[in-house]
């Protein structure tokens, strides 16, 4: 079937029944320097707007069905979406990382034995969430949540040394993550915490 190049909407429909790569690049052709300008609207820097610009198309040519009629309004809806997270996620990373940078400036003037739990527990928390999930569970339920070791063996339906096998696990997989965030000195704060919960915790 020929394409004529001016027509997206036949380009679509073919790309859609077959996904045929010339229909593609005939959109290509047409809506690229369209995304391009929209993408402007909300990202300043060349690379990000290439980018965006990118996984758009991406998006497009593994959900082409998605689009009913209106490519043009899709495509305007995807890059506002896209971008807007994008946004989001930056101005995100951008706040944590000078929370963190100014914690763990003043946790370097602070004596240990002068460091606030409460103060510390939200930034641990914060590093524990990034870990995988059966770590990240057991980590908040035995250190944040302070349930004991016999009630979380129970629940998992394993012995008690499993679970503090898991637990040690888990506590080495913290601690290499906050030495990766630049925040070695809460790796203390682990470890004293670590050591206060063995004394009572595992009753």
């Amino acid at each position: 079937m020929d394409i004529n190049p001016v027509d997206p909407q036949e380009a679509l429909t073919l790309y859609v029944a077959t996904g045929d790569s010339a229909a593609f690049h005939v959109l290509l052709g047409v809506y690229a320097s369209l995304v391009q300008k929209i993408c402007r609207r909300y990202l300043e820097n060349e690379q990000d707007i290439e980018d965006l610009t990118q996984e758009v198309f991406i998006k497009l040519s593994q959900q082409p069905a998605g689009v009913k009629s209106n490519l043009a309004g899709w495509l305007y809806w995807c890059v506002s979406n896209l971008a807007r997270n994008l946004i989001r996620t930056r101005l995100q990373k951008s706040v944590h990382d000078d929370e963190l940078g100014a914690f763990h400036n003043g946790l370097n003037r602070l004596d240990p034995d002068d460091w606030n739990w409460d103060a510390v527990k939200p930034y641990l928390v914060s590093v524990i969430t990034e870990l995988p999930e059966d770590q990240r569970q057991l980590l908040l339920q035995y250190y944040i949540e302070g349930q004991t070791m016999p009630a979380i063996s129970k629940h998992l339906g394993i012995t008690k040394a499993a679970v503090k096998k898991r637990l040690d696990l888990a506590l080495a997989a913290l601690r290499l993550r906050l030495c990766g965030r630049g925040l070695p000195s809460l790796t203390a704060v682990v470890d004293w915490t670590a050591e206060t919960r063995a004394a009572w915790g595992s009753r």
